[in-house]
């Protein structure tokens, strides 16, 4: 499960930031939380402008790094190839001019160890806005683009133990073969998810429709990112009284690199089918009890 969580902040500007400013500014939006404010480690005195330093979380070492330049097309143009839920997006990052990179030093290599460098470097990131004029945090790891005030309200909720997995996980929508019916089938693929659980996740084409597709896939996500790699291959998972996600693993998927694949299977719900000769069965044992009690809905008088 190695990797390394990666966050940009696009700015407007790159003003002055004091390192124990942006520290006491993390402590004071962990505060409830395990997340406690950082050390200082390098440059610790004065401001830095084009330059960095780097935070102690715990023995979590965390880069922040300033550019004043502007974040390079490539860094941001998959996220903005996924985005759809801010639609001003690429007009907003044509104004900015500079940018901020936040990355823990250390590799990950466990469940635990994603979610605690996710959430450092998205209070880190929250905090920064709240000194720098920031246009959008562009999440590498998901190919993620969320604008400023809605990736402080997700930070703010992640403090208080809820996580918002569209901050961290994008999600590729994908037309599938229609049905023989003629009916549209989609299908989803997430990217950002391999951090976490060491896979992401393809949702195999269903004629389910869009909202229900993500609101299922979401809530999985959110199951996942807090409970690390815990569906097994083959498994199901049960959503409705109708339906039932199966769970396979792939060694491959669309863009690569491990994947469980989810399919929907519909329960078939129908009393199971009578036999005519059963059927008739029935019918006279319904017959004969009508006639005992003079028929349904009055008694029979002697």
């Amino acid at each position: 499960m190695s990797d390394r969580i990666i966050a940009y902040l696009a700015c407007n500007d790159l003003a002055p930031v004091s390192p124990e400013t942006l520290a006491a500014r993390i402590g004071e939006l962990g505060a409830g939380s395990p997340l406690k404010t950082p050390r200082v480690l390098v440059g610790a005195v004065g401001q830095s402008i084009g330059s960095g330093f780097l935070l102690d979380f715990n023995s979590v070492l965390v880069s922040v790094i300033l550019v004043d330049k502007p974040l390079p097309p490539d860094a941001y143009a998959g996220a903005l190839q996924l985005n759809r839920i801010w639609p001003g997006a690429p007009q907003a990052m044509e104004t900015q001019s500079a940018h901020v990179i936040v990355a823990p030093l250390k590799e990950i290599d466990s469940h635990v160890e994603a979610l605690n460098a996710a959430m450092i470097v998205t209070i880190t990131h929250a905090a920064l806005t709240t000194i720098l004029p920031s246009v959008a945090v562009v999440w590498s790891n998901g190919d993620v683009i969320t604008e400023v005030t809605r990736f402080r309200e997700a930070a703010r909720a992640l403090v208080q133990g809820q996580t918002r997995p569209d901050i961290w996980i994008g999600f590729a929508w994908l037309d599938g073969p229609r049905l023989p019916t003629g009916e549209r089938t989609l299908a989803v693929v997430t990217s950002g998810l391999a951090p976490f659980i060491g896979r992401e996740v393809e949702w195999l084409p269903t004629p389910l429709p869009p909202a229900t597709i993500g609101s299922r896939l979401i809530g999985l996500c959110q199951y996942l990112i807090v409970n690390g790699p815990v569906i097994k291959d083959g498994e199901t998972l049960g959503v409705s009284e109708s339906d039932r996600i199966r769970a396979t693993f792939a060694p491959r998927g669309q863009r690569g690199g491990p994947v469980i694949q989810l399919s929907v299977e519909t329960m078939d719900m129908r009393p199971p089918p009578v036999r005519m000769a059963e059927r008739e069965q029935q019918k006279a044992a319904v017959a004969a009890i009508a006639a005992a009690s003079g028929g349904f809905g009055r008694r029979k008088l002697h």
